[in-house]
């Protein structure tokens, strides 16, 4: 049987990488490779960890934490795996420099023709000192680089290592569960007190500065000061990753507005396909984006998206569902409009749709690796 090395975080770690790295040994498995996952024994020194907590045992586990970010022995027990696994590529998920030393040494003995870079950002959207030389250390150990959005790409290619460059499309990280409108506006009346007939605004996943969050609540004051949709709701819902003074403005604009709810806790992924399921509209008024893993399961759910037109996102969307980035009253306008238009109806996404998406990513690491 073929077989195919990911290195990356997988559950019981929590978060969108390691989902990514789950669905991904799915569909190679799926595609008849058998994979074998390398994740973290520790992933970020609890000292740089923002949230509450890395791993969740709910999800299971998937494949070995061999590997620990600052712990070098790990490092050399994985690359002496690596040369000894027979695998025809390996593939590395990409997304912070925390990670670079480790990969790096990992991947040492690997030859690069063999290794496939999965590049979600090339740097952090925070700062973080000496991003860019650890991004080149890292992809520069592959032979490959695979990125979810154009501007992406266009970061890798100025980044002036070997590797070729190539797009694939961001599959969604869950499959859709069968959620109906009715079991989610009960959902949210049981929860939130949301009444059935509101119009509801979502803001979903980790509260991060670079997501802007503070220009959405601009623009819902604003809507608030035109006495439009008095019934209306916003939900903020996700791990926060802020400040302590960001968290205190948010807490603080839940407090003054009953109309904001804030929901500061990590959904699953049934609470979090509910709440989108449930939302008039899911709202991405991001400052600064790679690409968004949230949108194409809204699109699997057949929600109605309004995104702003930062980094890769007009990849993902496009027409009215743009706005600027970084500008309340543009936001506070089609905010309006889609809370007054409802829920658009889209298609949803079937089970073999999803497994199709994967399964592309899957063909497109596999491109240069023909037995």
């Amino acid at each position: 049987m073929r077989r195919a090395v990911l290195i990356g975080p997988a559950p019981p770690l929590r978060g969108g990488i390691s989902a990514h790295t789950a669905r991904l040994a799915e569909a190679l498995e799926a595609a008849g490779i058998e994979p074998c996952v390398l994740s973290y024994s520790r992933l970020y020194p609890g000292a740089f960890f923002p949230g509450s907590a890395q791993r969740d045992s709910a999800l299971g586990r998937v494949g070995q934490e061999m590997i620990d970010v600052v712990g070098p022995r790990s490092w050399k027990r994985a690359a002496r795996f690596l040369r000894s696994a027979g695998a025809e590529v390996v593939a590395f998920q990409w997304w912070h420099p925390v990670t670079a030393a480790a990969l790096a040494a990992s991947l040492a003995g690997v030859p690069r023709r063999r290794v496939v870079a999965l590049c979600h950002n090339l740097e952090p959207h925070e700062h973080v000192p000496l991003a860019r030389p650890l991004a080149r250390l890292a992809l520069g150990r592959a032979g490959r680089v695979l990125c979810h959005s154009r501007s992406v790409a266009v970061a890798v290619e100025e980044l002036g290592i070997a590797a070729r460059v190539a797009i694939a499309p961001m599959p969604p990280l869950a499959a859709p569960l069968a959620i109906d409108a009715g079991r989610a506006r009960a959902w949210a009346r049981e929860k939130f007190a949301i009444a059935e007939d509101a119009a509801v605004a979502v803001f979903a996943g980790h509260l991060r500065g670079y997501k802007g969050l503070d220009v959405l609540l601009h623009a819902w004051r604003m809507l608030a000061a035109a006495g439009d949709h008095p019934g209306r709701r916003l939900v903020i819902a996700g791990e926060s990753y802020l400040l302590r003074r960001e968290l205190a403005r948010v807490s603080r604009a839940a407090a003054d507005d009953s109309s904001i709810i804030l929901e500061n806790r990590y959904l699953d992924d049934e609470e979090l396909q509910l709440l989108v399921k449930r939302a008039t509209v899911l709202v991405l008024p991001y400052r600064t984006a790679s690409q968004s893993g949230l949108l194409p399961l809204a699109r699997a759910l057949g929600a109605r998206v309004l995104t702003s037109d930062a980094g890769g996102l007009p990849d993902q969307a496009s027409g009215r569902e743009l706005v600027p980035a970084g500008d309340p009253v543009a936001l506070a306008a089609a905010l309006a409009e889609a809370l007054e238009d409802g829920c658009a109806p889209a298609p949803v996404m079937t089970a073999a749709t999803f497994r199709s998406q994967w399964h592309a990513l899957v063909e497109a690491i596999l491109d240069d690796q023909r037995p």
